[in-house]
């Protein structure tokens, strides 16, 4: 019947089908919903129209453990010093793309002397009981002249559940900066190199900097914008927390995203 229904793109007797016969036998794993979500999902389980499709976190597909890719992670660390040492170089143009503009940061030509090839981040599994939720996203902008200043996103996704939300998500993955890749250049003969060394190094401390004068000024940024003068107390106490958390990190802790 499933197969059936698939093939007939019927897609409100699709999810009639899941909705019966679905056992806990069946399910891989469960994370909890908003009240939001739940509503929607009952109000609308029949409607033809509205798929109900939820984005799901990346997860492992031994365990289904959710994770963030070592990938993203290393992405957030490189985009941070970018800006650290571009806002140095005043001949840039804007005209440029993004390559031009990293390789002008970094200064390689070669993608073997991009400085990033050393750093390696590992996989973050996030471990919890009360480590996710499924969450209906809204669009905040105080003073609006429709005079509501949170419009629906139709955007339901899985998300982390940390501290602010009354979870318990932590976190492990592994860091290291290879210097034999930092320090790499090969002879080809004659006194001549196939590639120079590396120009741009960097240690953990750097990682660290780069991050928080990065992240930290973009938080406060989007925090004097729209959460320290907003009149919705809840969440203006929410923000303060998360403000306090960054304005006292410890010499050896960063911000990133």
């Amino acid at each position: 019947k499933l197969m059936d229904a698939i093939d007939n793109d019927d897609l409100q007797q699709v999810k009639s089908i899941i909705s019966e016969n679905v056992s806990k036998e069946m399910v891989d794993y469960t994370v909890p919903v908003t009240q939001k979500v739940k509503e929607t999902y009952s109000s609308k389980l029949n409607s033809p129209e509205n798929q109900l499709v939820i984005s799901e976190m990346y997860r492992s597909k031994s365990t289904h453990i959710p994770v963030i890719p070592g990938s993203s992670l290393k992405g957030a660390v490189r985009t941070a010093f970018i800006s650290e040492i571009g806002l140095y170089l005043k001949s840039y143009s804007g005209e440029n793309n993004k390559n031009d503009f990293e390789k002008m940061v970094f200064k390689y030509s070669d993608p073997k002397n991009d400085p990033f090839r050393a750093l390696c981040v590992s996989d973050c599994e996030i471990l919890g009981k009360n480590s996710q939720m499924v969450s209906d996203f809204v669009n905040f902008r105080e003073n609006r002249i429709e005079n509501d200043d949170f419009s629906q996103m139709q955007l339901f996704s899985e998300v982390i559940r940390g501290e602010l939300c009354e979870g318990d998500s932590t976190g492990e993955l592994s860091v290291s900066i290879s210097e034999n890749l930092l320090n790499i250049s090969k002879n080809i003969g004659k006194g001549k190199q196939e590639w120079k060394h590396i120009i741009h190094k960097f240690t953990f401390a750097d990682i660290i900097i780069a991050c928080n004068n990065f992240y930290q000024n973009q938080f406060s940024e989007e925090f004097e914008k729209f959460y320290e003068n907003t009149n919705y107390q809840e969440l203006k106490n929410v923000a303060i927390k998360l403000n306090n958390y960054i304005a006292e990190l410890k010499e050896n802790e960063c911000i990133i995203k």
